[in-house]
């Protein structure tokens, strides 16, 4: 009996010292993305809201901050964008037009930031942890956050964010290994929004084919 009470002991503090924290699990996913110096694919963007619906088609370049995408359909146009300008092109008519986002805000009024920005910033808890997932909460200003990390390659496969005046947003993420790394392959993004005593909902589907990661991209890619 004292054997078994042992390695039962021996069990649960084994699990206790593998647990991981939550700057530890953010910095895992920090690591896995900083392995990503470029990528691109063929993507279909589908977008719905508010009776309408829309659908892009295209290739999108990313190196960094810096992406292109080469859009196809429904108008074909190039659009350049870095972490302060967007610039596009019509490649009908050559015609350019920009777009200074530094003073734009984020999604649904959110902290313009980037991902990895976004989550450095949040006071991130782990709330639960198993095999396959761990579940982290925090706070960012006053929108609280949860994000669902794979827990073999690291990676976000979904999060919500929940806004005062219940508005939130739900985003679910798929990958597949590239190369010997995981790169996005499909995500799913809901968006609540309250509109007076309404609540409006946005769908934005995504997803990448002949995705090619690591290619050397030259930064003139990114020039129009």
């Amino acid at each position: 009996m004292k054997y078994i009470v042992g390695i039962v002991c021996f069990v649960l503090l084994s699990s206790l010292l593998q647990a991981m924290t939550a700057d530890e699990v953010i910095q895992k996913i920090t690591t896995q993305r900083a392995e990503i110096k470029d990528w691109s694919a063929v993507y279909v963007q589908r977008t719905t809201g508010f009776g309408q619906g829309s659908v892009e088609m295209g290739r999108v370049t990313v190196k960094g901050d810096y992406t292109r995408k080469d859009i196809q359909r429904p108008i074909r146009r190039i659009r350049v964008q870095t972490p302060t300008l967007a610039t596009e092109k019509d490649e009908v008519t050559g015609d350019l037009t920009t777009m200074d986002l530094t003073q734009k805000s984020g999604l649904m009024g959110l902290p313009k930031m980037t991902p990895d920005e976004a989550l450095q910033q949040v006071s991130f808890q782990v709330v639960s942890e198993n095999e396959t997932e761990i579940v982290l909460e925090g706070m960012l200003s006053s929108i609280r956050m949860q994000l669902h990390v794979d827990a073999r390659r690291f990676v976000p496969v979904k999060m919500s964010m929940h806004l005062p005046g219940g508005s939130e947003m739900v985003m679910t993420q798929t990958y597949e290994d590239v190369s010997g790394i995981p790169m996005l392959t499909a995500s799913e993004t809901e968006m609540f929004m309250m509109m007076g005593n309404r609540r409006e909902t946005m769908g934005v589907s995504l997803s990448y084919r002949n995705v090619k990661v690591n290619q050397g991209v030259e930064d003139d890619v990114f020039r129009l």
